[in-house]
Order: structure tokens, then sequence, then C-alpha cells
């Protein structure tokens, strides 16, 4: 059982040597399932802010032992060091919008050509005049026209 083992452990170390380090890359969030003909499920990453705040850091003051020459020998000294107060700059991120899936056409479809419409011929028949009658192309028909009675 233990010999299986290491040789288990061998054979995923060798596989794994085998893989470039560039071509393993992490499983992230899945889409939510097979799209549809002609559709694909794309991820949106989330969107982060980044807010810088002003923040007051109070005044430290600390002892600090080190190694001195004094008097012909080494002695252990403490002196006092103090960090006046001050501000700094802090950032950090704010989630705007989470990450989704978002399901996207391949290609849209192709749009159709429009088909040339034959314009109606028309056969004017003619004018029809006063009783039914076919007027004339001589004929005056300014006594039935209303602009009759205006002035002249």
């Amino acid at each position: 059982m233990k010999r299986l083992t290491y040789l288990a452990v061998g054979m995923l170390a060798l596989s794994m040597s085998l893989v470039p380090a560039a071509a393993i890359v992490p499983i992230g969030p899945r889409p939510p399932g097979p799209a549809p003909a002609g559709w694909v499920y794309r991820y949106v990453p989330q969107v982060y802010r980044t807010i810088a705040d002003r923040v007051w850091i109070s005044e430290r003051v600390e002892w600090v032992s080190e190694w001195a020459w004094v008097n012909g020998q080494y002695q252990q000294v403490y002196r006092q060091v103090v960090r006046p107060g001050h501000y700094e700059t802090t950032t950090r991120q704010v989630l705007v919008a989470a990450g989704y899936w978002q399901l996207v056409r391949l290609d849209p479809p192709p749009r159709p050509m429009p088909m040339p419409r034959p314009y109606p011929v028309v056969v004017n028949p003619g004018t029809v005049g006063v009783e039914g009658y076919r007027s004339g192309p001589g004929e005056d028909l300014s006594p039935f026209s209303g602009l009759s009675e205006w002035p002249k």
C-alpha cells in the first residue's frame, strides 16, 4: 500500500512538471449553465473604487536598547525615541458592483437585404368631368371651378 502511494505521488509530480506554469490558471466562478445556440456567457469582473482616507497617527514614545562604548567597555544603554503625531494617507477598496455572468450573442444575425419594391404602374384613366363625361384636353372648365366666383 505504501509503495502504491509513493507511485501515485510520483506520477502526479511527473504530470505537473510536464504542464507549463502559464497553463495552470485558477478556476473562477462557473457560468450558470449551458448557453443557448449562438450565445455565450462572459464574466464581468467586480468593480472596486479606491478611497483615500487621511488618518491621524498619535505620538509614540519608545525605549530602545543599544550597545554603546562607555569607559572602555560595551554597555547596554536605553534611549528614548519619540515619534511625533502626524497624518497618514491610507487607502481602502470599496466594492461598487459584484461580478456577474452576462449572456452575449456570438455574432449578430445578418440583417436581411432590403428587397427593391417595384414601383406600381398607374395608368391615368383621365379625369371625369361634369355628369360623368370625360373632359377633353381643350375643354374650358372654368365655369365649374370654385374660383370662377372670385372677382376678376
